[in-house]
């Protein structure tokens, strides 16, 4: 276990600097890199421990696996979803975060996720994830289910899937046989809402709602 937290430290370590390389996100300016590699290494050692203490049945089976459903549709033709951490009855996701979140915030996307891996005749009876708070002053890592703080169940969230999944889909043929715009309006309060991640910012009609 030692070589392991070793390599995974070392990797998280190098992918971080990667990143930097590539487009330095405007948080890291206000924070000194050296305290938020030193919160790496923390949640690296700690990532690895929590996973000393699974038992077999919660150790994943695979990573980044992708499941698709072919559907009926005029301008959709299949929905894929890529799963961080597929177990032997669960599916987990990884989320980083500034600060802790209820994991009820992430039923919509992991119920869809429950749905793919059902449609691919495997069993799904637990919906998990995996908090990284990056916080350098507050680093922290958990894992949760997302039913600790909900009183639905599996079935209800299969159930709650297809009806986001048919509600997507509708919308997305009424707009290819209408065009009509609305139905894909803009959302100015998207944290993506900038010049930085939009090109079409600066002509965008619904950014001067904000």
């Amino acid at each position: 276990w030692a070589s392991y937290t070793s390599d995974y430290e070392g990797l998280a370590i190098d992918t971080f600097r990667e990143r930097l390389k590539e487009d330095e996100p405007s948080d890291i300016k206000e924070i000194n890199q050296n305290e938020i590699e030193n919160s790496i290494r923390y949640l690296s050692k700690e990532y690895v421990n929590n996973a000393k203490d699974l038992n077999e049945e919660l150790l994943p089976e695979d990573v980044e696996k992708s499941y698709s459903v072919q559907v009926k549709s005029t301008s959709v033709k299949e929905v894929s979803g890529t799963l961080d951490i597929v177990g032997k009855n669960y599916i987990a996701d990884i989320k980083t975060m500034g600060r802790l979140n209820s994991p009820s915030k992430y039923l919509i996307q992991q119920s869809i996720y429950a749905f793919l891996r059902q449609k691919a005749g495997e069993n799904v009876e637990d919906l998990k994830i995996h908090r990284v708070i990056t916080n350098p002053k507050k680093a922290y890592i958990d894992c949760v289910s997302i039913f600790d703080d909900s009183y639905i169940n599996i079935d209800k969230v299969i159930q709650t899937s297809k009806v986001y999944l048919e509600t997507i889909i509708k919308t997305c043929d009424e707009f290819n046989k209408t065009g009509n715009e609305v139905l894909f309006r803009g959302n100015p309060s998207s944290v993506l809402c900038t010049p930085k991640y939009c090109v079409y910012y600066e002509e965008c009609k619904y950014r001067k709602l904000i």
